[in-house]
């Protein structure tokens, strides 16, 4: 089985608002705009898998629209025609398998229509079969209590996924998870990504770190990248069991072979510090630098430790901004306390020193332990002015900061 990227599920909840309200987007006055919505969703997309992975939306929503519209107006849009053609060469989309009919569509397409062979050979509206499909992928009947014209069609596992995709978008999450339990226990690698994240955050079930490791580790076998990182991330902290860097390098490698920026970042950040295998600065930098340019704040900052290694100081900087610039605090105070620094660029110890307690102030320890030890004019900080600012990013969870209070009390 195919297993669905996170991607293609982000894209899904970002870009096909008519999803959010199931059954007044697929009513026949709304059919037209549901489907140019996932058009362009489809036109905007380039990576093969995820325009791959989109295809049930977009069959779905040719059938609609075929049975909305007829034949005749459906059967001059060549994407309708386009995936039609697909569904009769596969049997799917609930039409019956036809390679003739569908080798004579793709035909009639690539010549401009010349036959008309949808508006001519395919009856008026499609088959039932068709139309329970295609409103189930798209969860059309998802809240209606009214009694279904025609027997209930057993729901696949694509299909399953795509209705509880619709509810975590809706924040109906105490029908999501339980449906992406039962499609984990099935083995669809997507669904178990998602039971990982309900039992990390404890949204309609308890939070166990214990469960939430083994849903991404299941999503992680099934080469659900995305599973990877986290289950990376559990496997490095030690959540949920045993501590293990070489399974954490793995699981990231894994994921940064897929092009998982954040991964990339935390695997360069293994590398450059030798946790979990050899340290090898040189690779460091070439997976830290793809995954900054990207925009991953944490990879940056990895990135200017590297480079700081090398002696490359401003372009240190440069990264540490970079990383700030990215949402990452790290990277602000490192940025900042570089700006005290001649070897890094030109000084503005005042700049650095405003942002240092900006960050501070918002909740950053490490700005707050930067403050404790570092100046305006690069002098001793003050005892009590230390003491104050290693005590605040203790409270913040920089363990450095405890490590220097408990040497303090000694």
């Amino acid at each position: 089985m195919k297993t669905l990227s996170l991607g293609w599920l982000m894209a899904l909840l970002i870009t096909l608002p008519m999803i959010a309200n199931a059954q007044n987007q697929c009513s026949a006055s709304r059919v037209r705009t549901s489907f140019q919505q996932i058009a362009d969703q489809f036109d905007a997309e380039t990576d093969t898998q995820k325009l791959q992975e989109l295809k049930p939306l977009y069959e779905a929503a040719s059938i609609l629209v075929w049975q909305t519209e007829g034949r005749s107006l459906a059967g001059k849009e060549t994407l309708i025609v386009f995936w039609m053609a697909g569904c009769y060469s596969d049997g799917e989309c609930g039409l019956p398998e036809d390679y003739p009919l569908s080798r004579r569509l793709y035909d009639d397409m690539n010549s401009g229509f010349v036959n008309n062979v949808f508006g001519r050979e395919l009856p008026d509206r499609p088959p039932a079969s068709a139309v329970r499909y295609a409103r189930g992928i798209l969860g059309c009947d998802s809240q209606t209590n009214s009694a279904p014209s025609a027997p209930i069609e057993v729901l696949n596992p694509k299909q399953k996924l795509a209705r509880a995709m619709i509810a975590f978008n809706e924040q109906r999450y105490a029908d999501a998870y339980p449906a992406f339990d039962e499609l984990c226990a099935q083995n669809v690698a997507a669904a178990c990504h998602y039971v990982g994240l309900f039992r990390r955050t404890g949204t309609v079930v308890e939070q166990d770190d214990v469960l939430a490791r083994q849903g991404y580790k299941k999503g992680c076998d099934g080469d659900f990248f995305s599973s990877c990182t986290e289950y990376g991330r559990y496997l490095f902290n030690g959540l949920g069991g045993e501590q293990n860097y070489p399974g954490a390098r793995s699981a990231y490698e894994k994921a940064c072979n897929d092009n998982q920026h954040k991964a990339c970042g935390y695997l360069g950040d293994m590398i450059y510090r030798g946790l979990g295998g050899d340290e090898n600065l040189e690779q460091a930098r070439k997976l830290t630098q793809r995954s900054c340019d990207n925009g991953d704040g944490f990879a940056c900052l990895v990135l200017g430790n590297v480079q700081s290694s090398f002696s490359d100081f401003p372009l240190a900087r440069s990264s540490y901004e970079s990383g700030c610039k990215f949402g990452d605090d790290a990277s602000c105070s490192f940025f900042a306390s570089s700006l005290h620094d001649f070897a890094f660029g030109p000084v503005d110890a005042e700049r650095g020193q405003s942002i240092l307690k900006d960050k501070c102030d918002e909740g950053s320890g490490v700005a707050c332990f930067f403050l404790a030890n570092q100046s305006i004019d690069n002098s001793p900080v003050a005892p009590e002015v230390a003491l104050h600012y290693n005590t605040r990013a203790c409270e913040l969870a920089f363990v450095t900061a405890c490590d220097a209070l408990n040497m303090q009390a000694e």
